[in-house]
C-alpha cells in the first residue's frame, strides 16, 4: 500500500493503508509518561510540585495523623497523593460528584484542607457500609465537601448521641 499525499488522494476504504502520514522523524505515539505528577521538567515543574507537596503535608499535619491512625498510613498517603494530584491538575475543569468545577476553585478548596478535614473524611469512610465502586471519585467528593459538611455532620452526631441537649426552636 503506498502512502497518500495531499497532492494525490485516491478513494480507498478508511481502514486500508496509512492516510497522509505526518512524516516526522519521531512517530512514537504509544509513549506515555507513567509519572503523572512529576514531569521530566527539572525546572519550575519540580519546584511547583515540591512547593505544593510541602504545603499539603503541613496543612494535613500528616505526621500527627500517622500517630493517630497508625494502621491507616497507606490510606493517609493515598489521600495526600490524591490532594496533591488534584492541586497540580492543569486542565480547565475537574469533575467531582458528577459536577464540573473550575480547577482553581477545586485547587483553592483542597489547599485549605487541614487535619480535621482529613479526620472527618476518614471517619466517614470507615462508617460507609455501602459498596464504593470508584474510591477515587468518592474521596474526591468527600474531600471537596469536607469544609462545607463537617460541622453539620458532627452536630448531627451529637444530637443523636445526646438528644437531651438539642435546642429546639419554639
Amino acid at each position: 500500500m503506498e502512502n497518500q499525499t495531499s497532492g494525490g488522494l485516491e478513494n480507498k476504504p478508511f481502514e486500508v493503508g496509512k492516510i497522509n502520514p505526518n512524516n516526522t522523524k519521531k512517530n512514537d505515539t504509544e509513549y506515555s509518561n507513567p509519572d503523572l505528577i512529576v514531569s521530566e521538567d527539572t525546572g519550575s515543574g519540580l519546584d511547583e510540585y515540591n512547593a505544593y507537596a510541602n504545603i499539603i503535608r503541613e496543612n494535613m499535619e500528616i505526621d500527627i495523623l500517622y500517630q493517630q491512625y497508625p494502621y491507616d498510613k497507606e490510606l493517609l498517603d493515598g489521600i495526600y497523593d490524591l490532594i496533591l494530584e488534584t492541586v497540580l491538575c492543569k486542565s480547565g475543569n475537574v469533575i467531582i460528584a458528577s459536577n464540573e468545577y473550575p480547577v482553581q476553585l477545586v485547587k483553592s478548596k483542597f489547599l485549605k484542607l487541614n487535619s480535621s478535614h482529613i479526620q472527618y473524611v476518614m471517619d466517614c469512610l470507615k462508617e460507609t457500609t455501602s459498596k464504593v465502586r470508584n474510591i477515587k471519585k468518592y474521596l474526591l467528593a468527600a474531600l471537596f465537601n469536607a469544609p462545607s459538611t463537617m460541622k453539620s455532620y458532627y452536630q448531627a452526631e451529637v444530637n443523636h448521641d445526646m438528644p437531651q441537649f438539642v435546642v429546639r426552636a419554639i
